[in-house]
């Protein structure tokens, strides 16, 4: 098998966000209700709404992210409302021996015992389909779910403040909050307008 590796913490790339005018789109939006011709001020437009609720209007655009976690982790990213996602599959592709490893004050032995069982489930998963002819769906039943696996995830503005104000709560399980952190500092960064009021999260 291929060297086993182990990682600290889940991975986030930030795509995009579309479209790149993001207040002048929402702007647009929001004066269809009104009938109203723009200011040439879409950025208070904006700033105006969200400190009002309006939120929905953040339906118009979207942000799209690249994540790496572990399996466990993809299980409950997909429980997030109004998310899209579309995820590596372990039918059509061979899993790597890659994993996340937990953060803690582990003993040397439970490391080490973890990382073991990670390694001797891998080459249980390998030999079940090179040895015993096993078709890779039915062969990833032994795999653990530390294995790192890869999401596509497109969120609409709000759909993603609505993710960041579960996932950035303490008491959110670790994987997850790191990844609404990177996804939250993300539309900080791109979208200040939209998210501003959420920078002390």
């Amino acid at each position: 098998m291929k060297e086993a590796k182990f990682l600290s913490y889940p991975e986030v790339i930030f795509k995009g966000v579309y479209p790149q005018e993001y207040t002048e789109t929402i702007e647009w939006a929001g004066r269809q209700s009104t009938a109203t011709k723009s200011k040439g001020k879409s950025k208070q437009f904006v700033e105006a709404r969200v400190k009002e609720g309006h939120l929905s209007l953040g339906r118009f655009v979207t942000a799209q992210f690249e994540v790496h976690c572990s399996r466990n982790t993809s299980m409950q990213m997909l429980r997030s409302k109004f998310l899209e996602f579309c995820g590596e599959s372990q039918r059509y592709t061979k899993q790597e021996p890659h994993f996340i490893v937990p953060p803690g004050e582990f003993s040397d032995y439970a490391l080490e015992f973890y990382k073991e069982f990670c390694v001797s489930s891998y080459i249980s998963y390998e030999t079940l389909m090179n040895s015993g002819k096993m078709k890779k769906e039915d062969a990833r039943f032994v795999l653990p779910g530390s294995c790192i696996t890869s999401l596509a995830v497109t969120m609409n503005l709000q759909a993603a403040r609505d993710f960041l104000n579960l996932r950035l709560d303490k008491h959110a399980q670790w994987e997850i909050r790191t990844i609404a952190v990177i996804v939250g500092y993300s539309l900080l960064y791109s979208c200040w307008s939209f998210f501003f009021d959420m920078e002390d999260k």
